[in-house]
């Protein structure tokens, strides 16, 4: 659900259903799995549709999954997605740009709400985890600290953490990623950028 960040790196929108499933972590909510067609597996799958919500534009995924849970009315988990955020942004508040359809271009804008068992002062390693977790799925990403993904030397996405709420040993975070798919050269971005669409 996102697209270019001018800066910083993050991700926004998605909306369309949910509904509560069993909690899930980082791992299982951006790794890639092989899939065997059973029964069981049928029920993870639907599980997992329950709690993603699609939106064609939106200001920020994160924004607004952090919205949701100040206000009480979040489900956790709880995954949104978005073709176009008008307000993304990334780390240290960056902008993060990530145009739509009516721009001929194409974003990924993802953000997860989720509750992990560790305390805030641990927290820090979970972009790398999510970074890694990337990987596995686009193996020719490279990793740029704290919170890029680059490819050939040019910004391809980012990720940005966010806290929700926390307690002594655990939090809910906000984890998005933004990647671009497909943007046209004539998109104004301060850094040298690039889209899956230019490495197929």
């Amino acid at each position: 659900m996102v697209a270019r960040l001018s800066g910083g790196a993050e991700d926004k929108p998605l909306v369309h259903e949910s509904h509560a499933a069993p909690q899930c972590d980082v791992h299982h909510a951006f790794a890639s799995r092989p899939v065997r067609h059973n029964r069981r597996m049928t029920q993870i799958q639907h599980n997992a549709l329950d709690i993603i919500e699609w939106v064609d534009e939106i200001d920020s995924t994160n924004s607004e999954l952090l919205r949701r849970a100040a206000a009480g009315t979040a489900r956790v988990p709880q995954a949104l997605v978005a073709a176009r955020q008008t307000a993304g942004r990334g780390r240290a508040g960056r902008r993060w740009i990530a145009p739509g359809p009516m721009q001929n271009a194409e974003n990924l804008c993802l953000s997860i709400l989720i509750d992990v068992a560790v305390p805030l002062a641990e927290l820090a390693p979970l972009t790398l985890a999510l970074g890694v977790a990337a990987r596995r799925v686009l193996p020719q990403v490279q990793l740029k600290w704290p919170n890029d993904l680059f490819l050939e030397g040019k910004k391809l996405g980012g990720i940005l953490v966010e806290v929700a709420k926390s307690s002594v040993k655990n939090c809910t975070v906000v984890a998005g990623i933004g990647v671009n798919l497909a943007l046209p050269q004539t998109i104004e971005i301060d850094q040298e950028y690039t889209d899956l669409a230019a490495h197929n």
